[in-house]
């Protein structure tokens, strides 16, 4: 099989294009619904976060899709031009595309170096893909490693040291910026996951009041009574952040929450008070026109980057030790694959092969046999036998050994070349 992943990163593209690709739990199960139409053959799963947008292909040798396809394929189910979207891209293949996926889940890859978030990101898009129908044998596989390295790595190494996310790195800009918090009216706007780890780094500043506002409302609730915040009617939202001195939002809206023009009214209901918004949604929850209001300070997701290298710096030292884990699990999961993939069905495919030809020359030798020909056939068929376990030997021992040197498919391909066992072996 052919691996692909096609995808872009907070390092390859900014927010503006990572929102137009981004795709929420309803949008990705209906990509891969329209990937199984189209590609019935071929194994997909889709892992779409704030920071990436990554689809993870697997098809046998030389069938569609193809990178171009893949291209198309995001742009059809984003709405956006190809154009728009293409030089942010990046594509593995193969042993490339099996390292590239346990980078990621192993946190390697992320804006936080080692944050945890992405293997629950991981397992939810392995099980999208699963209740779709487009993860396979391969992709089960290979998702499974490479959540067993991650968390090998998180075990092994201090690359995760000091709980440090997305979300805390939001918080601790808010302190920066307003040196203390106890005195200070904190909105959050959202009840997902980010949100609540969000919260849970902001409690440790005690801010003076804390309001929850959530589209659904008894989210929102559930999340207030655990950690003892107010919440806010959603439908108030203007009044709520015109309250507020730090407003964090991470919900999962396809469009912004107010538009630049329906926020002007906001500020001079604050009399103009310092206002932190700090949006770590994709798509973004505000329009970035908001920012140029006066004394309104707007940061989105990819505003982070630089207290994020400041946070994780010490973390650094743990990405050798952690590639070498990666190197490990990569080189026995394409092993593995190898043997499942070329090395059974080769070898068989060669058996049979030999087992044909040798049972056509025997009915063509025995009818011409004189003298005894039961004890005569008998023997020229255990000379087969023996002849057809000979010729075996080597070529079963060399195809072990080049598996085990990651060059399996390159000799199982040979072989099948010189005895033409395309019909035989997939």
């Amino acid at each position: 099989m052919r691996i692909l992943v096609l995808g872009c990163n907070h390092r390859t593209a900014n927010v503006a294009v990572r929102e137009r690709l981004a795709f929420g739990p309803a949008e990705r199960a209906r990509a891969l619904v329209a990937f199984a139409d189209c590609w019935p053959g071929a194994e997909a799963v889709l892992l779409s976060t704030c920071n990436r947008t990554e689809l993870y292909v697997a098809r046998p040798l030389h069938k569609l899709p193809r990178v171009g396809d893949l291209i198309e394929f995001l742009g059809r189910f984003s709405d956006t031009p190809a154009n728009e979207f293409v030089t942010s891209l990046y594509h593995y293949e193969d042993s490339d595309a099996l390292r590239h996926l346990l980078r990621v889940v192993g946190s390697l890859d992320s804006l936080v170096l080692g944050e945890s978030q992405i293997i629950n990101q991981a397992k939810d898009a392995l099980e999208a893909a699963s209740l779709a129908g487009t993860a396979g044998k391969v992709f089960r596989g290979a998702f499974q490693a490479a959540l067993n390295c991650a968390k090998q790595i998180h075990s092994c190494t201090g690359i995760g040291a000091g709980k440090v996310s997305v979300g805390s790195v939001a918080v601790d800009m808010a302190h920066r910026i307003f040196s203390r918090l106890d005195d200070k009216h904190v909105l959050m706007i959202g009840a997902g996951e980010m949100g609540q780890l969000t919260l849970q780094y902001l409690l440790q500043f005690q801010p003076a009041r804390v309001t929850v506002v959530n589209r659904t409302r008894s989210r929102a609730e559930d999340l207030a009574e655990q950690i003892g915040a107010g919440v806010g009617d959603f439908e108030d939202l203007p009044g709520h952040i015109a309250a507020a001195d730090v407003v964090i939002s991470c919900t999962g809206a396809a469009e912004p929450l107010l538009s630049a023009d329906a926020f002007a009214a906001i500020p001079p209901k604050r009399r103009y008070r310092p206002l932190l918004i700090i949006d770590i949604a994709v798509p973004r929850d505000f329009d970035p026109a908001i920012g140029d209001e006066r004394n309104v300070y707007l940061a989105n997701v990819d505003d982070l980057h630089e207290a994020v290298e400041q946070t994780i710096e010490g973390r650094r030292q743990e990405i050798q030790a952690s590639e070498a884990l990666i190197d490990e699990a990569v080189n026995q999961l394409l092993d593995r694959q190898a043997h499942k993939e070329d090395l059974g069905p080769t070898i068989h495919a060669m058996e049979q092969k030999f087992r044909d030809l040798g049972h056509q020359e025997l009915a063509w030798l025995l009818p011409k046999l004189t003298g005894d020909t039961d004890r005569d056939a008998a023997l020229v068929k255990q000379f087969h036998h023996r002849l057809l376990a000979k010729l075996m030997h080597h070529p079963s021992r060399a195809l072990s050994q080049q598996a085990s040197n990651g060059q399996l498919g390159l000799y199982a391909q040979v072989l099948r070349e010189i005895f033409d066992l395309h019909d035989d072996a997939p």
